[in-house]
This record gives C-alpha cells, sequence and structure tokens, in this order.
C-alpha cells in the first residue's frame, strides 16, 4: 500500500474544492487507502496505529468517500457561485507577483563610524548574485532598521535595486510605528525600486493593537500601496503576534499579497513531523477537519501549525505564506491538506496534495548558507522529504545561534566566517563576547558547517551543480 502515488496517470480529484487540482504541484505523499482496506499488524506498526486506530481510519475514509459522492452531484451548482463571490483583483493585482523561493534579509554593513558602508554591502550584493535567490528582503530585521534614519532606509534600497538583476525581487521593509509614517515610507520604497514592501506589526502600543486596529492599519497602507504588500508577523521583536482572524481578513485585500511569518517554531513537533506514519495522520487529520465536526476530529490535528492554518483559512485568495525561519523552513513545506483522489485504472481510492503549505522562506541563515537554503527548497519543493529531512536537522542549530541565541550579532559574525561581510553592528548593539564567539563556532562547527575552504568549495560546487542540473 506504500506503492502509489496520488498523482498517478489517469487521476482525477473528486474531493475538495473544484479549483484545488491547480494548486496540486507538489508531490504527494505516498500511501492510498481502499474503502475496505483491512491493515495487516505489519501495516499497522509501520502507520503507527493502533487497532482501534486503524478502524478509526477506515471509518473516516467511509465518511469521506460518501462525501465525495455528494459532492460530485452538488460541484457543478456551485462552481459558478463561488466563481461569482471570489472577489476580484485589480490591474495592479498582487497576484502579479509570485514569491516561491528563497530571500536572505540582508545585513546592512556599517564603518568603523557606524555609517552605512555601501562599497561592503554592494561586494556582498556581487557574492549573493551567485547564488539561486528569488530575490533579496532588505532593511528587514537583520538589516537593524530601526537605527537607521528614514532617508538611510530608502537609500540602502535604492543602492541594492541598482545592483540587483532585474529578475530577482527586491522586497523593502517600509513598516513604522504610525499608520501615516508607514504609507509616506512605503511610496518612497516603491519609488527606490520596490516590488513589494514587507510591512511588520506597529507595536510600542502592543496592548492596542489588536485585529481591529491591525486590520485598519495594513487596510490603510495596501490601499494607497504603489506595490504589493507582504504582511510581517515576528512577535520575538515586537511581542505581537498577528492574529489569525486579522490575516484571514486582510487576505482578502487585492494588494496584499502575502504574509512572512516568524513565530509558532514548531521545534517541539520535530519528532512528528520528521515520522513520517505520523505525517500521514496529520495529513489525514487536517483533510476530515474540512468534513467533520470539530467533536469528531482527530487529536493528532493540534500538530498541524500555524502557518498550515493560515494556508488552509486563505485557500480561496491568492495569498502566499512564507516561513519565516530555516529552522522551520521543511515543517511550513510539509504542512498541507490532503483530498481523496479515484483512480480510474483501478478500484481505490489515493490521497493527493490539494493546498500546498508555505511558497518559500525568508530566512536569516540564508545570509551564510544561502546555497543549502536554496538546496532544502528544491527538496521540499521536489517531495525528497528524507534528504531534506537531514539537511533541515544540520540547519537547525546554526540557525538558532544567529537568530534567538545570538541575534544579528551573531549573524554578522558568521557572515565573517563564510566570507561575506558582516562586521559591526550599530549601537546600542554590541559584538559578541569571547563566549558567544565559542559557542556560535561550536553551533556551526557540530553540524559541519565550519570547515577547510578546499571541502567548502567542493560541497558548495556540488550544491551548485545540482541546483543548475534542476532548472534543466
Amino acid at each position: 500500500m506504500w506503492v502509489e502515488e496520488g498523482a498517478a496517470a489517469g487521476a482525477s480529484v473528486t474531493g475538495g474544492e473544484s479549483d484545488a487540482p491547480s494548486r496540486a504541484d507538489r508531490h504527494p505523499v505516498p500511501i492510498y487507502v481502499t474503502c475496505n482496506q483491512h491493515f495487516s499488524s505489519s501495516q499497522r506498526h509501520l502507520m503507527g496505529l493502533s487497532c482501534s486506530e486503524s478502524q478509526q481510519l477506515r471509518q473516516s475514509v467511509r465518511l469521506t468517500m460518501l462525501r465525495v459522492r455528494a459532492w460530485r452531484a452538488v460541484s457543478p451548482l456551485l462552481r459558478g457561485h463561488r466563481a461569482a463571490r471570489r472577489p476580484a483583483r485589480s490591474h495592479t493585482s498582487a497576484a502579479r507577483l509570485d514569491l516561491r523561493g528563497i530571500y536572505p534579509p540582508i545585513a546592512t554593513p556599517f564603518t568603523a563610524q557606524e555609517d552605512v558602508d555601501y562599497k561592503k554591502l554592494e561586494e556582498n550584493l556581487q557574492k549573493y548574485a551567485k547564488i539561486p535567490f528569488k530575490g533579496l528582503v532588505v532593511q528587514g530585521s537583520n538589516g537593524e532598521y530601526p537605527f537607521l534614519t528614514e532617508e538611510e532606509r530608502v537609500e540602502v534600497v535604492r543602492a541594492v535595486r541598482r545592483s540587483l538583476p532585474a529578475d530577482k525581487l527586491l522586497m523593502a521593509g517600509s513598516g513604522c510605528e504610525s499608520t501615516g509614517a508607514t504609507v509616506r515610507l512605503t511610496e518612497k520604497m516603491a519609488a527606490a525600486g520596490a516590488n513589494a514592501v514587507l510591512v511588520v506589526t506597529p507595536c510600542f502600543y502592543k496592548g492596542k493593537m489588536d485585529s481591529r486596529a491591525l486590520i485598519q492599519h495594513f487596510t490603510k497602507v495596501a490601499d494607497s500601496s504603489p506595490v504589493p504588500v507582504v504582511l510581517y508577523s515576528v512577535p520575538a521583536n515586537t511581542g505581537l503576534e498577528l492574529p489569525l482572524d486579522a490575516v484571514m481578513q486582510l487576505s482578502q485585500h487585492p494588494n496584499i499579497l502575502g504574509l512572512k511569518d516568524s513565530g509558532g517554531d514548531v521545534r517541539k513537533h520535530s519528532d512528528s513531523i520528521f515520522s513520517l506514519s505520523h505525517f500521514i495522520l496529520v495529513l489525514l487529520s487536517a483533510n476530515t477537519r474540512s468534513e467533520l465536526d470539530d467533536n469528531d476530529m482527530n487529536e493528532s490535528y493540534n500538530q498541524i501549525t500555524r502557518i498550515g492554518l493560515i494556508v488552509h483559512k486563505t485557500k480561496t485568495q491568492d495569498f502566499q505564506v512564507l516561513a519565516g525561519s530555516a529552522g522551520f523552513l521543511m515543517a511550513a513545506y510539509c504542512v498541507a491538506f490532503y483530498g481523496l483522489i479515484s483512480l480510474h485504472s483501478k478500484n481505490q481510492l489515493a490521497w493527493k496534495l490539494l493546498e500546498k503549505g508555505a511558497v518559500g522562506g525568508v530566512c536569516a541563515l540564508a545570509n551564510v548558507l544561502g546555497r543549502e537554503l536554496c538546496e532544502l527548497e528544491r527538496l521540499c519543493a521536489s517531495g525528497r522529504w528524507e534528504e531534506a529531512r537531514v539537511l533541515q536537522q544540520r540547519l537547525i542549530e546554526p540557525n538558532a545561534a544567529v537568530t534567538r541565541k545570538l541575534g544579528v550579532p551573531a549573524l554578522k559574525q558568521a557572515m565573517e566566517w563564510f566570507g561575506f561581510h558582516g562586521g559591526a553592528c550599530r549601537s546600542p548593539l554590541q559584538p559578541l563576547t569571547e563566549a558567544e564567539t565559542q559557542q556560535l563556532r561550536r553551533d556551526f562547527s557540530s553540524n559541519g558547517w565550519l570547515e577547510g575552504n578546499k571541502q567548502r568549495n567542493e560541497r558548495e560546487r556540488k550544491i551548485m551543480f545540482k541546483l543548475q542540473g534542476c532548472k534543466h
């Protein structure tokens, strides 16, 4: 039962929404289940199921089949209604931009006098041009934007645009504390060459930043922005997570393209996510949630992450979600929702991907291990989960070191080790202590990332060969 793929030739969707097949461009999990499937003890062990759980799975399949038949009857009637009520997008629609891929939120190099060092910035950009990034995020948290003047923020974006190839996206951070200031800076970023703007949640008065306030803020910014807007939730820095109900409402705005979500690290679920049999159960539970009442839900549904919920809740919109950390990039791609399909050549059902998870990532670690993050993205996009799992596990500790543990000073130090210009941060951020530097080195060395130049060059050559082969 583990050798059939849901995307087999001749398969057609008979469950889920009528427009779901157009979203199924990833490899499905290799499993099919017949209506009257009886699982042997060895099969139950492989899937991680007890006897009672296997009976529940069979019951879920039977009930879903009944609902599939009902869907066949009513879907032609609903198809026109759904198309009519779906919001239309303008000619300047955010849907014109495809965010799929990896973006480093680039650091801002400074001189000894703490002025922006545009020469070193240019040298970093030349090195990044050799890595298959989808684009760059400029003036995000790792760019130390709170410490730059408005003029500096705009000038850095302008300098990056001059150097960046035309086919690479430039996403510029334009968030400010007030709505009016954000509107004005957004217009300046667009004029400086940004393809989209990344707008962080205002947070100084975070106790009053409820859904009503945030929806009004982002709506006014998106209404006036000349370029698409990407929402930015980073509770580690702001102490404020963009509420799910606000995301759902804002996703309907024609000029809001998506969300960069840096909250909800799934490390506590890593054992389940990295276990294939348990992962399948999570997907089955996710599918049945749309079909059954909450009281009938399997407990494993609770393992679906915030990103998965956002993808599911905004599935009728052209809304793209970017993982905000390399620490849960694979999990963000994994989280998906599956539906039953019928194999015409066999009297069987299969599960096929109907809704994908995140479309990419904005990852601080990409400033240091950019090729490796692009390789992880390629493995996930092609459904090579075991290889992706091995690579993802090696990235978790270095990512934690340059983000939640030691922050921007550690990121800049690691950049120096890997041949980029990091340098010192602008005050009041302080450089790492000796003990912190040693800890940072251990986090990279223990996972095999700090090595001799010859070994690293050979590893990068192999990665680039794989990435270039994928394009051809």
